[in-house]
């Protein structure tokens, strides 16, 4: 009869409330320098309180149980000066479980524009990136923005519930949408019209994950009537000065009820 040794490998992990922090690369956990935080690539940190598991791969802290979301900030705006130049705040986003910051004194988005009397609809979109956040905090990366476009029919009819339900719209692996920019048509500048996920005040912890969870987001749920505003296609609007509930028949910029309607983007129900 043989002996057999058994060999047990016990992992031991760090267990806090709070996240975790990266170490100064080039340190141990027998340096001054190392903080009771500070944890290895591949070492998990227990959250317990907040129901969180995190680790590191010596760059940023990973968050491996969190969906993609909007964390504060990034709210889409219009410009203030420059033609088609979008307005993105100062904020915080986590895609694939790792924080990504954008800071709004850097550069922004610049749209094309639009020449043509088809309207056009851009989402912006940030995405991972493996550049380091150049601000105080560390451990954290930087938020790349960009943006993609749908493009409506030669009529004005701007189908882009359809378009984007049917896929025609794939916003690239490790991004999450921020919002969307309106074109009407033929226009530019002060005439584009923002649509932001995000809201000031910021800390909603909201997942985006796909161009059609952004249109779905607008429209399986209703909104209060109010002029110069961005309505979606198949959109449930109610006016609350007549409490009259309207469908919009497309992704149009409001006027008034009495125009939208002449106009049929917006339906009355029964």
């Amino acid at each position: 009869m043989s002996n057999i040794t058994q060999n047990f490998l016990r992992r031991i992990e760090k267990i806090f409330s709070g996240r975790p922090t990266v170490p100064i690369p080039g340190t141990n956990h027998v340096d001054d320098t190392w903080q009771a935080s500070d944890i290895y690539p591949g070492e998990l940190s227990l959250d317990l309180p907040n129901g969180k598991i995190t680790t590191t791969d010596g760059n940023s802290v990973i968050i491996l149980n969190a969906e993609n979301s909007v964390e504060y900030g990034l709210v889409v705006s219009k410009p203030t000066s420059g033609a088609d130049k979008i307005g993105v705040s100062s904020g915080l986003a986590r895609i694939n479980g790792k924080y990504l910051f954008h800071d709004s004194s850097g550069t922004d988005v610049i749209l094309p524009g639009n020449s043509s009397s088809t309207p056009i609809l851009y989402f912006i979109y940030g995405s991972s990136t493996q550049v380091p956040y150049n601000g105080a905090t560390s451990g954290n990366l930087t938020l790349g923005l960009n943006y993609i476009g749908i493009t409506g029919n030669s009529s004005g009819t701007f189908s882009v519930v359809s378009n984007v339900l049917s896929n025609s719209v794939a916003v690239p692996a490790d991004s999450i949408i921020l919002g969307s920019v309106f074109y009407p048509g033929a226009t530019s500048g002060i005439n584009l019209f923002p649509d932001s996920v995000g809201a000031s005040g910021g800390g909603a912890y909201i997942n985006r994950l796909s161009a059609v969870d952004y249109i779905l987001s607008k429209t399986n749920r209703h909104s209060i009537y109010a002029t110069n505003s961005l309505y979606f296609e198949k959109q449930l609007v109610i006016d609350s000065t007549s409490n009259i509930m309207y469908l919009a028949k497309a992704t149009f910029v409001s006027s008034s009820v009495a125009n939208d309607v002449s106009l049929t983007n917006l339906v009355q129900l029964a």
